[in-house]
């Protein structure tokens, strides 16, 4: 009774303080205790009769069965009341793995095996164990990658770790270093030497640190800095860690440094050139080469001894502020070379010229600026030789401004009378003179002009050379520059005996771009020189195209006479400067000489080159190619019947209402001027010098001034300026009627404010184009309302219904608008004078035939908001925004158009 007791007893702690379970040979649950059901997070209902799942099952037969594999591993244990001892991983109610040190026991009821499972939670050791390896494993990782080479050695001096750092650094590999005594693989002497150390860290519990150097096994030197440390264990054992910074490449770099200074220094003694170092924390120079004391005479220990006080000692005392300025840091922002000038004392009181170049010197580390590396070198000799050649300049400049001056005031003395002759013979010639007068007024007339072409000859030689000739472009009509050109010289070769014969090539456009005023100068040059030379036969002029591209045509000329010819010795001298053929050409001829050679300059600033074939006796042939620019405009058909105040009346009958104000001192120039004004149903108001034009101004508003510069009491130039100071006359036209062809004269018109210029003597033709011109747009703008939309009836009435040529004239009109969108405001803010009036005068022969007068209305007002008022930024940004406002809806319609012609070019229709 009391065994039973006993066994119960011992039955019931077991159940109490261990886990417990038992299953069938299948491995089926037939009993658990609490504590089995509580770790696995479940209750013996959920267990009984369930299979008992093993997580580790691979760890002991490869059949991953576990009650497969026990009853074979349990034979010897079954008769025993002994247990098999194993670590079981299960899992719990949730997933979790459980780690069980278990005894298993074999139970035997009726021949049928049972097992008892007694076991103790192991989990959270296998995690402290798991931990440690991970530990272990990544702080061995580390080690691996850092750079530096560590090495950790035992109480024997073995080594058990060491980096891959260090395995590099020794060229040895990890097994064959682990478990192995000291430095076997250093020289006898070096492993002495390297334990020695290791022996006194360990026995004197200490740190060491020290520069060490050695031969690696492939032969190297090496030179590194050891620092060995102790590292008691818990235990009491002892570790030694060796942590090891390899200064080879230093060492070696420090050598070179050393060697590289050496040899600097033997370069900048041997040097001719100034050499110092400024240092910008002691603030003083801390080099100077041997140069610099042998050119000032100073030894080197006086200057180091100037200190600070160098700069006040040697610096002349006009050139120390800007030498200071020099030796600032704010100076060097960049790496560039700093360049400048000053004069140095010389220990025997003298000044020398130097020119210096300051190179900065920044820290690596934080790129701040530490030093000045400057030269200098002696200028003392070039600066006297400058200061000759200034004052020989100075000479030249003021012969030339003199030259300027004569030349100014010969043309204006010239041309004033010259303008009287022609004006009047004109006139005369308007007024139905007698037959027998006629032929005597165009003789006068065409030897004035001559005269003038003289005249205008010497400017243009004077421009050149000065290099104040510009070509323009603009859109001309080719065709009616070349019929006048016929017309001009048709007179002279009829009056000659001799023909003249142009032949003009069709496929050339009538409209064209480029310098109408230089193309007419070349050709008159040529074929007046054709008739000059020419007795008997032809002059033959050919125009005809050579090549056309998209936007562009390649036009040859040709001008072939049957004149004296020229001598093949002679083919170049005839471009030079008062050059003739030969020495009695100008006693025979006349002429100055200068004609080809202008003609050649004109050609070469276009890009062209002109080519001459002659023969002594039998003629000349003179050629060359300019290219031209496609024009949008399209030349209206002109009535050949109609004479010219017929042709180029105004179709606006308010310009006879337009008041015009003539200023001009001389009384033969404003009766001219009145009496053509008067023709064209002009009654202008006149004044005979600037301070009657400013009174006039003042109690009348004129639409147009037209004004002399060079007067009495007030010249054009001062009027113009009070002109403009009143708000009336901020934008009205204002045309210069000058008797000088200086291109200065006229650019310094245009800056303070003129609006255009005609030169004296002037055309007729040309004094009415600029003056209709210039009322047109100012009496527009009073009686018409701007209109954006895009009007193109006109341009398409001329064209027809050709649906080709009217989809590719709207491209390029579309071009042209987005060219003014994107590019016209940058030159506005750029304020860039020349781009702006070129893409105003463009734009003026546009707007006639395409309507779009507000684009053009805007791009004007813009301008003279620059002209006027150019720091009002912000009013020039609303006309820019107004500009690109009417270019939208300008191209907004030509969208529409494109998609119609688009449509009648598919479909073959008329619109």
């Amino acid at each position: 009774m009391k065994n039973k007791i006993n066994q119960a007893l011992a039955l019931n702690i077991i159940e109490e303080t261990t886990i417990t379970w038992q299953t069938n040979a299948k491995g089926e649950f037939i009993h658990v205790n609490k504590n089995f059901c509580q770790l696995l997070l479940t209750n013996e209902i959920e267990l009984l009769s369930k299979k008992m799942d093993i997580e580790n099952e691979q760890d002991f037969t490869k059949e991953n069965n576990f009650f497969t594999f026990l009853p074979n591993k349990l034979k010897s244990f079954q008769n025993t009341n002994t247990a098999w001892h194993c670590e079981l991983k299960l899992k719990t109610k949730y997933g979790a793995s459980i780690y069980l040190d278990t005894a298993i026991y074999v139970l035997t009821t009726n021949e049928i095996n049972q097992y008892l499972f007694v076991a103790k939670d192991i989990t959270r050791q296998k995690s402290f164990e798991t931990s440690l390896v991970y530990t272990q494993n990544f702080f061995y990782e580390l080690f691996n990658h850092i750079p530096f080479p560590i090495f950790l050695k035992d109480e024997q001096s073995n080594f058990f770790f060491c980096n891959t750092a260090f395995l590099d650094l020794m060229h040895i590999q990890k097994k064959e270093i682990l478990n192995q005594p000291n430095y076997y693989f250093l020289s006898e002497k070096e492993a002495k030497q390297f334990a020695k150390r290791d022996q006194w860290v360990m026995e004197k519990n200490a740190s060491h640190e020290a520069e060490e150097e050695f031969t690696d096994p492939t032969g190297r030197r090496k030179k590194v800095i050891i620092k060995r440390s102790i590292f008691t264990q818990t235990t009491g054992n002892k570790i030694l860690i060796g942590i090891i910074q390899d200064i080879t490449m230093y060492k070696l770099a420090e050598k070179r440094l050393a060697e590289t200074n050496n040899f600097i220094e033997s370069i900048t003694r041997a040097v001719p050139g100034l050499i110092y170092i400024f240092d910008f924390d002691k603030r003083q120079i801390v080099y100077i080469n041997k140069e610099l004391t042998t050119t000032l005479g100073y030894g080197i220990l006086e200057l180091k001894n100037m200190g600070k006080n160098f700069f006040a000692e040697i610096i002349h005392p006009k050139d120390l502020r800007n030498t200071l300025l020099q030796f600032s840091s704010r100076r060097f922002t960049t790496d560039e070379v700093q360049q400048f000038e000053c004069r140095l004392k010389t220990k025997n009181n003298e000044y020398l010229w130097f020119a210096i170049q300051h190179l900065p010197f920044k820290r690596k580390e934080n790129s701040t600026l530490k030093q000045i590396i400057g030269t200098a070198q002696n200028i003392t000799e070039l600066k006297i030789k400058e200061q000759e050649l200034t004052r020989t300049t100075q000479i030249a400049e003021n012969l030339a401004h003199a030259k300027a001056q004569f030349l100014s005031m010969m043309s204006h003395e010239i041309r004033n009378p010259m303008n009287a002759v022609i004006g009047l013979t004109h006139l005369l010639l308007q007024e139905a003179p007698k037959p027998k007068q006629v032929g005597i007024l165009n003789t006068l007339k065409f030897s004035a002009e001559n005269l003038l072409a003289l005249i205008n000859d010497f400017l243009d030689f004077t421009k050149i050379e000065a290099g104040k000739i510009e070509i323009e472009k603009t859109d001309f009509n080719f065709r009616t520059l070349i019929q006048n050109i016929e017309q001009i010289f048709l007179y002279r070769t009829v009056e000659k005996g001799i023909d003249l014969e142009v032949k003009l090539d069709p496929d050339i456009p009538d409209m064209l771009i480029g310098d109408p005023v230089r193309l007419n100068q070349i050709l008159h040059n040529l074929i007046g020189n054709a008739i000059k030379f020419t007795e008997k036969g032809k002059i033959s002029f050919k125009i005809f195209l050579v090549a056309e591209r998209e936007n562009s045509l390649e036009i040859n000329f040709e001008v072939i006479d049957t004149g004296i010819g020229i001598a093949q010795e002679n083919l170049e001298t005839i471009f030079d400067t008062f050059a003739q053929a030969s020495k009695d050409i100008t006693r025979r001829f006349g002429g100055t000489g200068l004609g080809l050679f202008i003609t050649r300059k004109l050609l070469a600033l276009q890009n062209s080159t002109i080519q001459v074939k002659s023969k002594l006796g039998v003629g000349s042939n003179f050629s060359f190619l300019l290219h031209f620019e496609k024009s949008l405009i399209v030349a209206q058909p002109k009535n050949l019947n109609k004479s010219m105040n017929e042709q180029i009346l105004p179709k606006n009958q308010y310009i006879k209402k337009a008041k015009v104000l003539l200023v001009e001192d001389l009384d033969i120039n404003r009766l001219i001027a009145t009496k053509f004004l008067k023709q064209w149903g002009i009654e202008p108001d006149q004044a005979n010098d600037g301070v009657v034009a400013i009174k006039k101004a003042k109690e009348t508003h004129y639409d147009l001034i037209l004004m002399d510069l060079l007067m009495p009491e007030l010249d054009g130039y001062e009027a113009t300026k009070q002109l403009r100071a009143m708000p009336q006359y901020a934008h009205t036209p204002i045309i210069a009627l000058t008797a000088s062809a200086m291109e200065e004269e006229k650019e310094k018109a245009i800056t303070i404010g003129i609006t255009d210029y005609i030169t004296k003597p002037f055309n007729p033709n040309e004094l009415y184009s600029k003056v209709i011109k210039y009322l047109n747009e100012q009496l527009k703008v009073k009686k018409t309302k701007k209109n954006i939309r895009l009007d193109l009836k006109d341009a398409f009435q001329i064209m027809s219904d050709d649906w080709v040529q009217q989809k590719k004239i709207l491209l390029l009109l579309q071009k042209e608008i987005k060219n003014i969108e994107e590019n016209f405001p940058k030159i506005l803010i750029e304020n860039n004078e020349a781009k702006i009036r070129q893409a105003i005068h463009n734009q003026k022969g546009l707007s006639g035939l395409f309507n779009t007068e507000a684009l053009l209305q805007e791009m004007i007002d813009a301008h003279k908001i620059l002209q006027t008022n150019h720091t009002d930024n912000q009013l020039l940004q609303k006309h820019i925004i107004k500009i690109r406002k009417v270019c939208k809806k300008m191209n907004d319609t030509i969208k529409k158009y494109l998609i119609d012609l688009e449509k009648n070019i598919q479909n073959n229709i008329h619109l």
